[in-house]
């Protein structure tokens, strides 16, 4: 029997991205994911938004402009995240089990314990596992988070609408209406950016977000700032430590 043809969801590249940059390294990757994609039958697309330090704005209209594309993924890739071009492949094959699938990266500091250097904030009382090993969250950084473009449409009466401005062009369109779904704020006397607040959202309404923990992604800041997804969540105690030096027998 003939094994059945993958037909992979077609995907929406987002950059959020103040200065309007990206780095050399992400362009090289990006070349290489679009070959590997075109000979694939992928279809990709890319857009970008610049000149806006508000977070949680510049995602908001990010996901306006995917739910008005016509794309079926979204994933928005911060323009400070490492990342290799089969990272981006492995999240769009979880994509089409899972909803909202991410990968993680490490703060931009150094840090003696590992598990500090990284924010995941597991789904429940105790850490659980989808049956392919993915870890189920309710927050985690969102720079490098693929989104179904259903789940903004099921989130859409529950995230505040509101004016928004062009923040390409500088100028403010008043009819535009954007949704809150990267809310700020207080919760649980807890401050949580717009990454936790869509998580919130998503659990709120019955959408479990999934950690892909086997992707290692690195963060620049003064350097590149790498460190292992999967190590921090050994330390944690949440998964047991690969036994390296065993000798297969």
């Amino acid at each position: 029997m003939e094994e059945q043809e993958i037909v992979y969801p077609s995907l929406l590249i987002a950059f959020p991205t103040h200065q309007g940059k990206i780095m050399a390294d992400m362009v090289s990757e990006l070349l290489m994911l679009q070959g590997q994609a075109t000979q694939m039958g992928i279809d990709i697309g890319y857009t970008y938004l610049a000149g806006c330090s508000l977070i949680d704005v510049v995602r908001n209209a990010l996901a306006k402009t995917f739910r008005d594309s016509g794309y079926q993924k979204v994933l928005m890739i911060d323009d400070d995240v490492v990342f290799r071009w089969q990272d981006v492949l492995q999240l769009l094959y979880w994509s089409m089990k899972y909803p909202v699938v991410c990968a993680t990266y490490p703060s931009r500091v150094e840090l003696a314990s590992l598990q500090d250097r990284f924010y995941i904030r597991p789904y429940g009382d105790k850490p659980e596992f989808t049956e392919d090993g993915l870890l189920k969250i309710q927050g985690a950084g969102a720079g490098f988070c693929m989104v179904d473009v259903d789940v903004f449409t099921q989130l859409e009466d529950k995230a505040l609408p509101y004016t928004g401005g062009n923040v390409r062009k500088g100028i403010v369109e008043a009819r535009k209406i954007h949704h809150n779904f990267f809310p700020i704020g207080i919760r649980d006397g807890e401050h949580h950016g717009e990454d936790h607040g869509f998580f919130n959202l998503c659990v709120d309404n019955g959408i479990v977000p999934v950690l892909d923990y086997h992707i290692d992604l690195g963060h620049v800041g003064t350097k590149v700032y790498k460190a292992s997804a999967r190590g921090a969540l050994e330390a944690y105690g949440w998964i047991p430590k690969l036994n390296l030096e065993a000798t297969p027998t």
